[in-house]
């Protein structure tokens, strides 16, 4: 029997060459198609992988986390809360890794621990898109042509609170709708291949980016970025050359900006978005797409703080003190056991050594006890404003004289912790790594007044009275004006940076001129320089 002979034109035999060779190449390191069907969830789970990043340090990313079932990112927002996107779907039931760094890890290595999310809460603006026939399908507020997934937030409480060490990495969520600017960068964080067809990195990686303008990004190549896709809910970013993105696998994973102190020591991260959707990873002219966190600000604080009550210092009111007046704010971080009401906290006054004057008790009667039933493993503060160059004595106690040290489950090894911080910044005392058993106490005495000359205030302008021009680049155009308090302007910068800032001039006139208090205690100019801080 003879077999029947196709004809082949030369160009067809090259296609199917290319597309053998693409389909083969180990080289390759940008996915083409990012978008993939979950059939558990029928959500679009389609930012997994990190191209162009490198390995992250050991506990680099402390409050990373890692859903133990669908492989989606997250972060350790507050004791007992992560903050994860919508489009990984219920996680109710589901395990989930704190710290994780190594992949699918819950043995407890590199400092991780397992816990469980015992509710799921969503986002009730949250939509997402259905394009039946092309492989990405969501069945949940179909909405035509908009973006794939829109207020793509999600939350999850854990069955048991779980502390993250911020003595040498901080987290915080930004709120500021104008922050970060075009430009900037910004890190995704996640786990992912950096090859198509390559298996999960077995470490988590990250990837520094730049933020595009919502203008920039709805004029991208694909059809998918319009002005229906990009509001002021999303936050684009990119790497100008191509090459670097987040992509397959990392949905709900941070995307941050991370500023250092003056010795490099420590950093402050600012949660900025919430690693979300995109088209063609790592392609130039395809920015990813990230639920921006200042937009989820009233969900994000309005379940935890309201509706759950958490008493997390993450929904605690800021105690501010009077700088005018040389006041000291004195933060007690206490990690306590499972027995949180054995615990008993008293500062007192003890200036002159006589007429003591007790300004804070907790556990000392059955109304100021921390409860088992919201404190137990729960870390919380105690803040209070001190005055000037008087003596302190600050008291611990446990009424069952074995301190903080207890175990998890009859597992996890556990041991608690104090510390007492002045100014949000020295920590002045601590009994991190070492158990104090009955109790002890600590003397100490604030700084002295400072003596501001007559006639000097050093007290920021009112709000809006920084009024800049923020400059588009590679256009001969002026930008658009925008106001800008002094915290704002002045915020989250190094201390050369913000130096640069004070000493600029709008409408002739410097904003150290304008900001006294903020240009004095954050980079040592102007009239209050007397204030600055050392970090």
């Amino acid at each position: 029997m003879k077999m029947k002979m196709m004809n082949i034109s030369p160009l067809m035999l090259f296609a199917w060459i290319v597309a053998f060779v693409n389909a083969n190449s180990e080289e390759l390191m940008i996915e083409k198609n990012p978008l993939s069907y979950n059939n558990d969830t029928k959500v679009d789970i389609n930012r997994n992988l990190i191209v162009g990043g490198e390995e992250s340090e050991v506990l680099g990313f402390p409050y990373f986390v890692q859903t133990l079932q669908g492989g989606c990112g997250g972060v350790l927002i507050a004791n007992e809360w992560v903050l994860t996107a919508a489009h990984c779907g219920d996680l109710t039931g589901e395990q989930v890794l704190i710290s994780a760094f190594k992949y699918f890890d819950n043995t407890g290595g590199f400092g991780s621990r397992v816990r469980a999310c015992v509710t799921y809460i969503e986002e009730s603006k949250f939509r997402c898109r259905a394009e039946v026939g092309d492989g990405r399908i969501c069945d949940r507020n179909n909405i035509n042509n908009e973006s794939p997934f829109k207020q793509d937030y999600a939350l999850c409480k854990l069955n048991l609170p779980v502390y993250v060490d911020d003595e040498n990495v901080k987290l915080e969520l930004n709120f500021d709708s104008d922050f970060p600017s075009t430009g900037d960068d910004v890190i995704a964080i996640g786990f992912g291949s950096t090859r198509l067809g390559g298996p999960q990195t077995e470490f988590i990686r990250d990837v520094t980016l730049s933020v595009n303008s919502n203008r920039e990004c709805r004029n991208a190549d694909s059809k998918i970025y319009n002005p229906n896709s990009i509001g002021s809910e999303s936050i684009c970013a990119s790497d100008p050359e191509g090459g670097k993105d987040t992509c397959r696998g990392d949905s709900g994973g941070p995307l941050i900006t991370r500023t250092f102190n003056a010795l490099e020591t420590k950093s402050v991260h600012s949660h900025v978005g919430i690693t979300s959707w995109g088209d063609n990873c790592g392609e130039q002219g395809s920015p990813g797409v990230y639920a921006r966190t200042s937009a989820g600000r009233d969900f994000i604080k309005g379940t935890i703080c309201n509706d759950f009550q958490s008493k997390s210092p993450f929904c605690q009111t800021p105690v501010t003190c009077n700088v005018n007046d040389s006041e000291t704010k004195l933060t007690i971080k206490v990690r306590p056991d499972n027995f949180p009401e054995e615990t008993v906290l008293i500062v007192r006054d003890i200036t002159g050594g006589v007429g003591d004057e007790t300004l804070l008790e907790v556990g000392t009667t059955a109304e100021n006890r921390r409860s088992s039933d919201i404190y137990r493993f729960f870390t919380y503060e105690e803040s209070l404003c001190l005055r000037p160059g008087r003596d302190y004595l600050f008291e611990i106690f446990d009424r069952a004289q074995d301190g903080f040290l207890s175990t998890i489950n009859g597992d996890e090894q556990y041991l608690g912790f104090y510390s007492l911080i002045l100014n949000d910044t020295e920590e002045v005392k601590t009994s991190r790594g070492r158990n104090f058993f009955s109790g002890e106490e600590f003397q100490f005495t604030t700084p002295p007044k400072l003596e501001v000359p007559v006639g000097m205030s050093c007290v920021d302008a009112a709000k809006n009275v920084v009024v800049f021009q923020k400059k588009k680049k590679k256009k001969k155009k002026k930008g658009r004006i925008k106001n800008k308090n002094c915290a704002n302007f002045l915020k989250g910068k190094r201390k050369r940076k913000i130096k640069k800032r004070c000493k600029k001039k709008f409408n002739e006139v410097k904003v150290q001129d304008v900001c006294p208090l903020s240009c004095g205690k954050k980079a040592g100019v102007g009239k209050c320089s007397s204030l600055f801080e050392k970090n």
